[in-house]
């Protein structure tokens, strides 16, 4: 991440930035009120994680898919298969959010990574006789 030396962080850019990107959640993506809060809240989170309190402003061009990359780490480790699916979900807008608004110089929402979620993965409690016929006639 590039920073640049000399200029104190100011919360009215982030501040500013966020209400840009609710306008556009609304305005744009016509979402619905709890979501725009779910979008919301994450894209808050990521600013404050890259924003430093060294007393330097963030350039946002400077940001790097490993940027991404370290700060869903540092989020999504410790959280089940759901909730970091969720994550990555409310992340991927901002970032492309950031991309339209030329904030960013790619299109970092892309480098996410997919996070597994498989639905139905256990096996069934027991099988049917019919089952289990239908299972060993497959089999050579």
């Amino acid at each position: 991440m590039l920073l640049l030396p000399g200029k104190s962080t100011s919360m009215t850019e982030a501040d500013e930035l966020l209400k840009r990107y609710r306008r556009y959640l609304v305005e744009q993506r016509d979402l619905a009120p709890r979501t725009i809060a779910h979008y919301d809240s994450m894209a808050r989170g990521f600013l404050k994680d890259c924003l430093p309190s060294t007393g330097c402003v963030v350039d946002l061009r400077g940001l790097t898919v490993a940027d991404v990359t370290g700060f869903l780490l540092r989020k999504t480790s410790c959280l089940a298969g759901r909730s970091a699916k969720n994550f990555v979900c409310w992340l991927r807008p901002f970032l492309r959010f950031l991309y339209l608004e030329d904030l960013v110089e790619s299109q970092l929402a892309v480098a996410l990574p997919p996070v597994a979620g498989w639905r139905q993965t256990q096996l069934p409690a027991r099988l049917t006789p019919s089952e289990v016929e239908a299972l060993l006639a497959s089999c050579d």
